[in-house]
């Protein structure tokens, strides 16, 4: 006999049934319900007639969707995609206002768009490049426009602008002789028979004179060029020929008041001259200086790299003998001739100090780093550098610190024991070792295309900055309350550097970068200085040669030296 009650259980699970398959399949189309979050701060931006639009970065981004309209268009439309976290249109119309979108890519999914505040391209001309060709002389270029003449402007310092010229042309040379400073263009409309000027340009200002004020040669491949500037630029382009008055070739670009040239390639007789450049303004070129040229005193050590020493005994109990370990007693050798042979270590706070003046170096400076922060570190290291009353600098990586010190008894079992933050604190109070960074999460070989702490291939540097900046804090703030102070130092994970990604880590608050064994850190093995060009991109990078077993530090230094 048919049962109504059983009936109805029936249609119902066979409705639940069917609600389920629904929601798997809305599951499986909408990406498992997970929200992509939209970028934020977008902010578009104009210079030299383009718009430049930026926007913070995503953490789960693979990319951008750029989205655009004008005034007069109801809707977005597609730009471009891009992996970097800004974007140039350069297909901009003047007298139009312009609005952005910008939607975070991840899983080919799009995030909602996140819009910027309308930009205004003026309907006056542009100026798109100065180039002061001398003091006096100085090339003028703008946009063309449809508009009977242009007028220029040009006023010194805050002062009133004044007419410089009126012509038909999008260029003008102006003999200046110091008179202005900065320029300014409107362009001339005629309508039915009516002239009218427009709103003037955004100002071009004048970049100040740049004077070489000495060339010192660091080795047979490095000169440090020390100049100053009458004015703060963006950067300066740095020239070099083989004669006084010759033809110049660029070589290189600086942000700082200090070029390095790496190129020498054992040459003499190089002359070099500086321009500052910002923005659309190109500065004249100083006058010529040659190789030598109130050369300054140079210092310098040789850094060595350690990561791990055992003894008998730690093999006995299961540690493993890496790569790059060596014996306790080859440890306490080095110890013994560095002190015996009139070597005094040094931390990267010393270095720091010397290199803005604040502090001095040994007249035999050496450093001892090691890397990681084993086990072995605290148990067979440390106690022979306070035995000889030496230094040493340790670079930690801040997940294996944390791994071990929320399980120490762990150790006992592992062939890699790392120390624990209590260690770490007992270490730094002693004074014998320096704890500075080897990063708190990215000694990875190759996660998300990064190799350890160098950015990606293709990724800009804001972007990257993002992340650096998190590891930086979070290392900064652990050793503050470790340690009573902060780091000063990063060691790269596995020597994995480049220009950009030391630009960036220099960005968050490093002063000193600890490198591998490599010419294109430095070319000589010798970490070399002119204490006068203080803490620069380059002046931070220390190149360290990795201390081998069987290989005392002596033989290594005697090799250098000779």
């Amino acid at each position: 006999m048919y049962s109504f009650a059983r009936g109805k259980n029936r249609i119902s699970r066979s409705f639940l049934c069917l609600a389920l398959c629904i929601r798997l399949i809305l599951t499986l189309f909408t990406g498992c319900g997970k929200t992509i979050a939209s970028p934020a701060k977008v902010t578009a931006t104009v210079s030299g007639g383009n718009i430049t639009v930026t926007w913070t970065a995503v953490e789960a981004a693979d990319s951008y969707r750029v989205l655009k309209k004008s005034s007069s268009d109801a809707e977005y439309k597609f730009l471009d995609d891009t992996n970097s976290c800004s974007y140039t249109d350069d297909h901009v119309v003047p007298g139009t206002t312009y609005f952005y979108k910008v939607c975070a890519i991840s899983d080919g999914k799009l995030s909602e768009g996140k819009e910027s505040a309308g930009i205004d391209i003026p309907d006056s001309p542009i100026i798109m490049s100065v180039k002061m060709l001398s003091k006096m002389d100085i090339e003028i270029q703008w946009n063309e426009m449809s508009a009977e003449a242009y007028r220029l402007y040009g006023a010194f310092g805050e002062q009133d602008w004044e007419l410089v010229t009126e012509t038909k042309d999008c260029q003008y040379l102006v003999h200046n002789d110091g008179k202005y400073t900065r320029f300014c263009i409107s362009a001339v409309m005629e309508k039915d028979g009516i002239q009218t000027e427009t709103a003037k340009s955004e100002a071009a200002t004048l970049v100040g004179e740049c004077k070489i004020n000495s060339v010192t040669r660091l080795d047979k491949d490095t000169a440090a060029i020390l100049f100053e500037s009458e004015t703060n630029t963006q950067d300066y382009v740095v020239y070099r020929s083989s004669s006084a008055n010759g033809e110049y070739v660029p070589i290189g670009r600086s942000y700082e008041n200090v070029y390095y040239d790496t190129t020498l390639n054992g040459g003499t007789g190089c002359y070099y001259r500086i321009q500052p450049v910002a923005d659309i303004v190109e500065g004249c070129l100083s006058e010529p200086v040659i190789l030598g040229t109130n050369a300054r005193p140079v210092s310098g050590f040789l850094t060595f790299m350690y990561h791990e020493f055992v003894t008998q005994e730690d093999l006995d109990s299961g540690v493993a003998f890496d790569e790059y370990a060596i014996w306790k007693d080859e440890f306490e050798n080095d110890l013994i001739w560095l002190r015996d042979n009139g070597y005094t270590t040094i931390t990267t706070a010393q270095l720091t100090a010397w290199l803005k003046g604040t502090g001095t170096l040994p007249s035999k400076p050496v450093m001892l780093t090691i890397d990681d922060g084993k086990y072995g570190v605290y148990k067979n290291a440390w106690p022979l550098l306070q035995k000889y009353q030496m230094t040493a600098v340790l670079s930690v990586i801040g997940e294996e610190i944390d791994k071990a010190t929320q399980d120490p008894e762990n150790r006992t079992n592992d062939v890699a024991p790392y120390c624990t933050w209590d260690e770490i604190g007992e270490m730094s109070d002693s004074g014998a070792i320096e704890i500075v960074s080897h990063t708190y999460t990215k000694h990875r070989y190759d996660y998300e295309g990064h190799q350890g702490a160098n950015i990606a291939e293709n990724e800009s540097e804001d972007t990257f900055f993002q992340s650096a900046n998190k590891d930086y804090r979070m290392m900064d703030t652990k050793l503050k309350k470790i340690t009573g102070s902060g780091t000063v130092a990063m060691a790269y994970p596995y020597s994995k550097r480049s220009a950009a990604s030391d630009r960036v880590w220099m960005r968050c608050g490093y002063s000193v970068l600890l490198a591998g064994d490599d010419r294109n850190v430095r070319t000589s093995s010798y970490n070399l200085f002119v204490q006068e060009a203080g803490i620069n991109y380059y002046s931070s990078l220390i190149r360290r040669i990795a201390r081998m077993t069987g290989k005392p530090i002596r033989q290594y230094i005697q090799e250098e030296s000779s």
